[in-house]
């Protein structure tokens, strides 16, 4: 079972309370890139939830139909 899944999942929060001076490895990672931070974020969540998935037969099928 994903721990996404699972009814009392926590992540650990980490201290974001930087300064705005600060740039955290976020911000660093997506103004490099070319994107939002937030934009980042949520594709790190979603890469994560397919690592813990995997990508079977109905995950490739699906992303096959959806992508074309």
């Amino acid at each position: 079972m994903s721990k996404y899944l699972e009814p009392n999942y926590v992540e650990e929060a980490k201290d974001v309370s930087a300064s705005s001076s600060e740039v955290t490895e976020w911000e660093a990672r997506a103004k490099k890139e070319g994107i939002k931070p937030a934009f980042l974020a949520k594709v790190e969540v979603l890469n994560e939830a397919i690592r813990d998935i995997g990508m079977g037969r109905f995950q490739y099928e699906l992303f096959i139909t959806a992508g074309t």
